[in-house]
């Protein structure tokens, strides 16, 4: 019905499917639908309400639901927002080039940032609630060297496989 353009008669389509069987092997991406629906109606609330139920609903597993969260953020120019997901998306299918795009996208404006602006940068990086200090020591000080007025850090490292950190 998408397709054919009858976009309503596909919105009812999907709420029907949710409503009849909200277990359905696909559910993840009739989330997705409803979410593509309330965007493009200019719905920003209930479109990030439905990507972030496709997410939920994917258990991990469907790389497009992450990709999708993450092209909304990137398109909301939250792109602190979207590194997350994109990153997800790229851990569960490293060839997808959708959220490689993507998360090219999101870091290339974040690397733009002008050194003076670079302080709301951080500031929404603290208050975002998207990045929270971990308790657990995932990362080890090696050494520290100083010599003519400047420092280096050495760090390791101590990450179980595929996780990421910022």
């Amino acid at each position: 019905m998408r397709q054919q353009g009858n976009i309503e008669a596909a919105k009812a389509e999907y709420e029907e499917i949710l409503k009849r069987n909200p277990q359905y092997g696909g559910i993840s991406h009739i989330y997705t639908n409803l979410a593509d629906y309330y965007r493009e109606r200019g719905d920003i609330e209930k479109a990030l309400a439905y990507y972030k139920k496709a997410v939920e609903m994917s258990a991990g597993g469907n790389y497009t639901a992450y990709n999708n969260l993450g092209a909304f953020y990137v398109e909301q120019k939250e792109y602190l927002k979207a590194l997350l997901p994109l990153c997800k998306a790229l851990q569960i299918n490293p060839q997808a080039p959708e959220p490689f795009n993507n998360f090219n996208r999101a870091s290339s404006v974040i690397a733009s940032v002008e050194e003076q602006d670079f302080i709301f940068l951080y500031m929404d990086l603290m208050d975002g609630n998207e990045f929270k200090e971990s308790q657990e020591k995932k990362i080890a000080h090696k050494r520290k060297v100083c010599a003519y007025n400047n420092c280096f850090y050495s760090f390791s490292p101590q990450l179980p496989e595929k996780e990421i950190i910022f």
